[in-house]
């Protein structure tokens, strides 16, 4: 049996071919893959909306936040890019900015305010990377969801009488367990 002789210029575009392929899918999934995004709720009724609007702006300007988009006709806020420290997995340089949504819920005046504080850290450098960062430099990171929380609990502790408890039930059995 006679062997074939492989053509170098065939086995030389054959591995371009990959390698542009999987850098091309590699490219499309990371530039298309984000963070999820999780939400804090606090559900609300008998306010009007217009106060609503206005101590959740009000709430975010206490917690140092600038609003930088305000949409009251369509429910959402968002704010400027507040510059901290990471003291999560990463430590180093990091920024948030909260994003709100506020939604109409079924009965008479009820909303749904839902909260996300989104978060990007830059690596390079970590604690020891100071001055000012590129835009390139930041990197998206998972949502603060105990941010998310402290500034829904703190919604509802200055809204706490229009504020809908939401209680847990626990069955006697699997509180003993």
């Amino acid at each position: 049996m006679l062997a074939q002789r492989e053509n170098p210029g065939a086995r030389w575009f054959s591995r371009v071919c990959l390698m542009l392929s999987l850098c091309l899918s590699f490219g499309f999934t990371s530039g298309c893959a984000s963070t999820t995004q999780r939400w804090a709720e606090v559900n609300m009724q008998d306010v009007s909306y217009q106060n609503l609007y206005a101590s959740v702006l009000d709430m975010l300007e206490m917690e140092g936040y600038f609003v930088r988009k305000r949409l009251p006709d369509l429910g959402e806020i968002e704010t400027e890019w507040l510059r901290g420290i990471s003291r999560r997995e990463v430590r180093g340089p990091s920024r948030s900015r909260v994003h709100v949504d506020i939604n109409r819920a079924e009965g008479r005046r009820r909303y749904v305010v839902r909260m996300r504080v989104e978060e990007q850290i830059v690596r390079k450098g970590g604690m020891l990377s100071a001055g000012e960062h590129r835009e390139s430099d930041w990197e998206s990171f998972p949502d603060n969801f105990e941010d998310a929380e402290y500034l829904a609990a703190k919604l509802r502790a200055l809204l706490s009488e229009y504020a809908i408890k939401d209680e847990a039930v626990v069955e006697p059995e699997a509180y003993y367990r």
